[in-house]
């Protein structure tokens, strides 16, 4: 029982050795962790500012540009990966997301196309939909565009918002009398 116990004790000494020097010794020079530093938070600050910040201390950028959001002023950072705080190698690509300008667009014609369509193309080149106003319409079915302000061919802004006349399609009680 003697003998069970000072190997297992043995075991247990050179083990534990074996581990610390392995975590504390042979490790760190494989993945030469002496190269690991901590990514410096640049959320909030201009695109440049955050470029030059992470540059100074060993690492690239990629730019990343989000769409325009009126929370926010343009070309500030908003994002990056990996996260601030995060200890990496030295040298290694920070991608910074960024928030956009306002962009000058060219509205379509939306007059015949269906309310989802409508929504779901706005969505796409961030306009937003103002006011829509429902009335009776038989040239027109049910949730289709009869009429937009401003018109197509309008120069908008990114963000802007567009008013919408939608029809109900034909009124109640609407008979179609032959001659």
């Amino acid at each position: 029982m003697k003998t069970i116990l000072k190997y297992l004790l043995t075991l247990l000494v050179f083990g534990s050795l074996g581990l610390i020097l392995l975590d504390f010794i042979f490790l760190p020079l494989i993945t030469k962790s002496s190269n690991n530093i901590y990514v410096p938070d640049v959320k909030y600050k201009s695109i440049y500012k955050a470029q030059e910040i992470l540059e100074t201390k060993g690492f690239t950028t990629e730019t990343i540009i989000a769409n325009f959001d009126e929370n926010y002023k343009p070309n500030i950072v908003i994002k990056t990966s990996p996260r601030s705080f995060t200890k990496v190698k030295k040298g290694r690509l920070i991608k910074l997301t960024v928030t956009g300008e306002k962009e000058n667009i060219i509205l379509s014609d939306y007059i015949g196309m269906s309310l989802n369509n409508t929504r779901l193309t706005l969505s796409r080149i961030n306009l937003d939909i103002d006011t829509l106003i429902y009335e009776y319409n038989e040239n027109y079915k049910k949730n289709y565009i009869v009429s937009q302000y401003p018109k197509k061919g309008k120069t908008v802004q990114t963000n802007d918002k567009i008013t919408f006349v939608v029809s109900l399609g034909n009124p109640p009680n609407y008979y179609i009398v032959p001659n």
